[in-house]
């Protein structure tokens, strides 16, 4: 995971825009995993609920999302 702060560089949540990625250290679940943010403050998630992908806010509790921007 830690390659992916080779992308570009991290951004506020604010700043944010579709295809951006944002890290999770834990998921708030105890699980490391990374998000898409497709904007409206929402984004996929790959990996995290029940190890399946899913569309959820960006607010998942736990670890603050980390914010990269890569568009």
């Amino acid at each position: 995971m830690n390659s992916l702060f080779n992308l570009g560089p991290t951004i506020p949540m604010s700043a944010a825009s579709p295809g951006d990625v944002i890290y999770y250290a834990d998921g708030g679940v105890g699980r490391a995993h990374i998000g898409i943010c497709i904007g409206g403050g929402r984004a996929v998630h790959g990996g995290w609920s029940g190890f399946n992908t899913v569309i959820a806010g960006v607010d998942i509790g736990g670890s603050a999302p980390v914010f990269i921007d890569i568009t």
